[in-house]
């Protein structure tokens, strides 16, 4: 994350007291492209905010996903919600009602789900939604993650768009390191997509509020703007990714995507991953619970992970040369090819596959007789059409 140099101004609003951030950074690689300076931007409306919105962030510390709700009381704006990362909607079920006595296996120390209220304030085009009241759920995880816990009282200042979405920066974090954000508002009823897109063919997209990011797109010919369409993403070890399956994608409607910046040597991959994602959702009409995650090797480690980040947003996995169990574990559907001869392909990875099949884990596998390489694409076919059957 670059050094980010901060001021703050305290300016009386109509709507409350807002704390304005601006932000600058030394190398400008991760803030959201600002507005031009010598704009006067309209005072946001508050009916444009009262609702249900659904975001997350990225940062040093990984990936964090909110659910706030923001409601009118007198003249204040309150936000109410969850804060939770790398747990899935049954494990913060269970952690909710004092129920999720074990860890994952490879717990970290960010695992957490907690219930968070903002004091959200308004000035201009600028919304800043003020954590306060922190509270982690569960009863047995609780000592433990409170001295781990990476946050303490978040505040997220970003800009507003007329689309839906609020993207700006974080600040708060146990440890230091900022992080950016967007919220997008649910079942926004302004929101409109274009029919101006480029079908049936890939093309290079620079992600609209991050240009330092980019992916190769190819939208299928059947796309419908007014309809919500699943996407497909997948990450190469060497970065540069084309988009996978293109003929069953096609076919079954997905939007699919390679990510371009994301790769084995790059530290800002998830950066790249986190900017993909808004775009997506900026430009398309994208089905919210219908992202397939893909990768080959290294970039199939990337995906696991990332379908515990975005564990709300994530249909399955395929995991191409890669053994990782945390996603499988978590019950989120996984599909593995492996190479019989591929030295991930061990003794210890059929093991650990057998148990989770004896535990009725959603998962499936198919090998091919080669070693760390990618296989049949009627296999990565295969994987497409049964991650997609998962509904």
């Amino acid at each position: 994350m670059p050094t980010v140099r901060r001021n703050t101004v305290v300016v009386l609003c109509s709507i409350g007291v807002l704390v304005a951030t601006a932000a600058c950074s030394t190398s400008g690689t991760r803030e959201p492209a600002a507005p031009p300076e010598t704009a006067a931007p309209p005072l946001v409306a508050v009916e444009r905010l009262v609702g249900s919105w659904w975001g997350c962030d990225a940062g040093a510390w990984g990936v964090f996903q909110y659910e706030i709700e923001i409601r009118q009381t007198g003249n204040r704006l309150i936000g109410e919600g969850l804060i939770h990362s790398q747990l899935t909607q049954k494990e913060r079920a269970l952690a909710a009602l004092g129920a999720l006595e074990t860890l994952p296996e490879n717990y970290s120390g960010y695992h957490f789900v907690a219930e968070q209220r903002f004091d959200v304030h308004v000035r201009g085009e600028t919304v800043l939604l003020e954590g306060r009241d922190l509270e982690i759920i569960g009863n047995k995880l609780h000592e433990k993650q409170r001295s781990q816990y990476p946050i303490e009282l978040l505040a997220l200042s970003g800009r507003y768009h007329e689309d839906g979405f609020i993207i700006g920066s974080v600040t708060g974090r146990k440890g230091g390191g900022d992080a950016v954000f967007y919220l997008r508002r649910i079942d926004d009823p302004n929101r409109r997509f274009s029919s101006r897109v480029v079908k049936g063919e890939v093309v290079r997209l620079e992600c609209t509020d991050f240009p330092q990011y980019h992916y190769n797109c190819r939208v299928p010919a059947g796309y419908d703007p007014s309809s919500p369409t699943p996407v497909l993403v997948f990450d190469n070890p060497a970065g540069n990714a084309s988009p996978l399956a293109a003929k069953t994608a096609e076919e079954l409607g997905y939007i699919s995507v390679g990510l371009v910046e994301s790769s084995n040597e790059n530290p800002d991959s998830e950066f790249c991953f986190f900017a993909v994602m808004l775009d997506l959702n900026r430009r398309f009409n994208v089905k919210q619970d219908g992202a397939i995650l893909a990768g080959f090797s290294g970039g199939g480690s990337r995906s696991s992970m990332r379908a515990l980040y975005y564990s709300d947003r994530c249909r399955g996995v395929i995991a191409i040369g890669n053994p990782s169990m945390r996603a499988a574990e978590a019950g989120i559907p996984v599909f593995y090819i492996m190479g019989e001869k591929d030295a991930f392909y061990s003794e210890y990875f059929r093991e650990r596959y057998e148990k989770l099949e004896d535990a009725r884990m959603n998962i499936s596998l198919a090998t091919h007789p080669g070693g760390h390489m990618w296989g049949l694409p009627s296999l990565i076919d295969q994987a497409v059409r049964w991650i997609d059957a998962q509904r």
